[in-house]
């Protein structure tokens, strides 16, 4: 397929477009501040860490048609994805593309310190998938909450230590999807990149990207399963 993963910067696209392009798809990488290229070139639209002041109204027309003649959106967590700052996606036209959630008003970042343990809800359509049986560790997300009617994929279980005793709690959405229109909406909440992801990009078997990045091969099939789910 061939993607336009919008934002992060630094190391962060090294992880998010290595584990793409590991999985044979063509990748085009916008960073925060770009301009976002011509949109029917494109099969699924990633924005991750994507300041929402940097999409105009025009540009967000264009991208909600794409999405709603069939293409694929998702949105994955970070700092300034979902309403992260309070000043993102809450009233942001793209907003419409996250039908598989629903949105706090004010900012809905969390630092989980203690971790959250994923937890696989359901296989969607997905054909690779990673070991949930030797699930990783996150440690922070965006604090939405699935809307009735959508698919919950993926759950994360909160952890509590108390010196040695250590306890889990609430479970939350972690990986939720839904349709808008004729195209495929996923919110993914927690970041694909250090630090929020903990665990996530060492889950499994180490490999090595042809980026230089190492990351797990559980994680290489959970960046996949999102895509095909």
């Amino acid at each position: 397929m061939n993607i336009l993963y919008c934002g992060d910067q630094d190391k962060a696209p090294l992880y998010i477009s290595g584990a793409l392009e590991y999985g044979s798809h063509r990748v085009t990488h916008v960073e925060p501040g770009q301009p976002l290229p011509a949109l029917d070139q494109f099969d699924v639209y990633v924005l991750s860490d994507y300041p929402a002041q940097g999409i105009d109204e025009t540009t967000a027309d264009m991208l909600i048609a794409q999405v709603a003649g069939g293409k694929r959106f998702m949105m994955i967590g970070g700092w300034e994805s979902f309403n992260g700052f309070g000043r993102n996606y809450y009233t942001h036209p793209i907003g419409r593309l996250l039908v598989p959630v629903a949105m706090k008003p004010d900012d809905d970042r969390i630092n989980a310190f203690q971790g959250l343990v994923v937890s696989h809800q359901a296989n969607g359509n997905a054909v690779t998938l990673p070991d949930w049986d030797k699930p990783p560790i996150i440690c922070g997300y965006n604090d939405a909450m699935a809307k009735s009617g959508t698919d919950i994929l993926v759950n994360m279980v909160e952890i509590t230590a108390d010196r040695d005793k250590v306890q889990t709690g609430q479970q939350r959405p972690l990986v939720v999807k839904g349709s808008y229109e004729q195209g495929t909406a996923i919110a993914c909440l927690t970041d694909l990149a250090p630090h929020w992801s903990g665990g996530l990009t060492d889950w499994g078997q180490p490999i090595q990207l042809p980026n230089g990045v190492q990351v797990g091969d559980s994680y290489l099939k959970f960046v996949q399963f999102l895509i095909e789910a």
